[in-house]
């Protein structure tokens, strides 16, 4: 038969790394506690099974970093065993000395769950236990130095690409205008040749001012096909799908924004080259390894095959 005894109020803290992925990347995230109502001392059941005293199912985004808890068996006789169990995986097992208390402690990451329990020692051989008290084990996590520098240099580096696209195109336009206008003036000048039969003061003919015209009309188009050519596609913008700066897998999705492409590809620094997608869908950096800051290099292409390249950092965590 159990014995049920009475223990003082228990208070578990856990220390539980709150925040979405951008706040990791960021280098800002905020510690919160967990308290959890005292669990009284109950002896396990005698077939060496587990049972569970607590447990604790970490919020998506969030990592549980650090647990202390305080164990107490109120059994005069028999020991009682123990285990903390950290996402599917046990971290710690022992067993409790008879009328005894002790302080259990793991420092990791826990990104699913955390399992307090206690087992049967022997089928024949097993005292109570339960949870008298629990401590916040105060451990922060931040990105580091490096990681912040590449963060703020990668998004120095953007800021110079979209500025010097705009400048870009900008130009484009005055050249594109200045061209538009020679054509204008050059369809003015067929225009006033074909009323002619023979200009006096040019001392030409209707055909010949006509031919000079045409050749001037021409000649603008080229310019204009110049420019579109000399100018290329122009990237506006690189970035995560969702506006997203992390990923826990391998692999990292890629969307940009660009003028005069057809088509675009991505490369993490550690993988290869994707294959070309349609500007305006997603494309995918994969072979991303190692924590930390990572670079992904895009190139997009027009149909005349011109090149631009771009770049943005992401955040292996």
């Amino acid at each position: 038969m159990r014995r049920r005894l009475l223990v003082t109020v228990l208070a578990i803290q856990l220390c539980v790394l709150m925040g979405g992925l951008e706040a990791f990347a960021a280098g800002a995230p905020t510690n919160y506690t967990v308290n959890i109502p005292y669990a009284e001392p109950y002896y396990p059941p005698r077939n060496g099974q587990l049972e569970v005293m607590w447990q604790f199912n970490v919020p998506s985004g969030h990592k549980v970093i650090a647990i202390s808890v305080q164990l107490y068996n109120p059994d005069y006789y028999y020991f009682c065993g123990y285990k903390i169990v950290v996402d599917g995986v046990v971290v710690r097992n022992g067993l409790v000395r008879p009328s005894k208390t002790i302080t259990v402690t793991w420092i990791g990451e826990a990104w699913s769950s955390v399992i307090i329990g206690r087992y049967a020692h022997q089928y024949t051989w097993y005292g109570a236990l339960g949870i008298n008290s629990g401590t916040l084990s105060n451990i922060s996590y931040a990105a580091d130095q490096a990681t912040a520098e590449a963060a703020k240099a990668s998004a120095d580096a953007a800021k110079t690409e979209a500025i010097n696209a705009k400048n870009a195109a900008d130009t484009a336009a005055t050249i594109a205008a200045n061209a538009k206008a020679s054509a204008d003036a050059a369809k003015t000048s067929a225009d006033t040749a074909a009323a002619r039969v023979w200009d006096s003061v040019e001392s030409k003919s209707a055909a010949t001012l006509a031919k000079e015209a045409r050749d001037k009309a021409n000649q603008a188009l080229t310019e204009i096909l110049n420019v579109k050519v000399s100018i290329g596609p122009l990237i506006l913008k690189v970035s995560g799908r969702n506006n997203a700066t992390c990923t826990r897998a391998t692999s990292f999705d890629v969307v940009i924004q660009a003028s005069g492409a057809t088509e675009f590809r991505v490369k993490a620094d550690t993988g290869s080259w994707s294959e070309w997608v349609p500007v305006g869908s997603v494309a995918t950096a994969t072979g991303i390894i190692g924590s930390g800051a990572h670079t992904v290099y895009v190139e997009a292409r027009n149909a005349a095959g011109a090149m631009a390249t771009g770049q943005m950092t992401v955040f292996k965590i």
